[in-house]
Parts: structure tokens; C-alpha cells; sequence
């Protein structure tokens, strides 16, 4: 596949909150509390309980979740540092 995928490419996965707790759990600080270490996209640590990158696959939350550390909203794009 080359460039972005096209609707009818897309794998759109449903997150479900047990995921989104053990990767919250993971969080060691996000864009807002830790800036300087927070250069992994949110979505780039669900692909670690969903397996290998397929191509044209989103992360869908619920809600935004909330950082461990300074309480800032957390989206699928959202800057991260995980452990």
C-alpha cells in the first residue's frame, strides 16, 4: 500500500477499556507532564497488544484517557513515553 489508505482500506479497531487500562498502566508520562521524553503517538503502544502493524489499521477510544502523572487528556495520537 502507498501513501494513505483509502476508506475501504481502513481496519478500524474498537478499544476496549480493559486494553486502555493496561496501557494506561504503561504511561510513564505523556506531551503535557513530559515533554522532552513523550515522542511515541498513544497509538504506537496499542499496536503492542494488537501484534504486528497491519497497514491501515486505527485505534478508536471511547473517551480520552487520562495521564497517570499530570491528569491531561490522552487520545489515540497523543504523545506518550511508556515503560
Amino acid at each position: 500500500m502507498n501513501g494513505d489508505p483509502t476508506p475501504e482500506e481502513l481496519i478500524i479497531v474498537l478499544v476496549p477499556d480493559n486494553v486502555l487500562c493496561d496501557a494506561r498502566g504503561r504511561i510513564l508520562g505523556c506531551d503535557t507532564c513530559s515533554p522532552e521524553d513523550a515522542d511515541i503517538p498513544f497509538d504506537w503502544l496499542l499496536d503492542e497488544f494488537y501484534g504486528p502493524i497491519e497497514p491501515g489499521r486505527e485505534y478508536l477510544i471511547k473517551h480520552p484517557i487520562v495521564c497517570p502523572w499530570c491528569g491531561a487528556s490522552i487520545t489515540e495520537k497523543t504523545p506518550v513515553a511508556y515503560e
